[in-house]
């Protein structure tokens, strides 16, 4: 409940939109994936396989590894909730997208 209440606080927080080719790394199991938006504290990732929520995640890109913990889920998406904050600059330089409490 905490990772909700935490999560929905954060979803006001400034996004990216993007398309950045990561790899995830979960339950031992490497899969590709794309980060569609990323904010200080999530990612929204679109991958063929979903990882259950509360699952552990390593992200990796060509510029960063992060860790994190699968905080939604949907047909082929899912948010992260990172355990470190990031600058989203580091990633993209695309057009600011502003999500709001949806």
């Amino acid at each position: 409940m905490e990772n909700l209440l935490k999560h929905r606080l954060e979803r006001a927080e400034l996004r990216f939109a993007a398309n950045i080719e990561a790899v995830i790394f979960c339950d031992g199991f490497a899969t590709p994936a794309i980060i569609k938006n990323i904010s200080a504290h999530g990612i929204l990732l679109e991958c063929r396989h979903v990882p259950q929520i509360d699952s552990r995640v390593s992200i990796i890109t060509d510029r960063a590894e992060m860790d994190a913990i699968v905080i939604w889920t949907g047909d082929d998406r899912y948010g992260v909730q990172l355990s470190i904050p990031i600058d989203p600059a580091d990633f993209t330089t695309v057009d600011e997208l502003n999500v709001g409490w949806t």
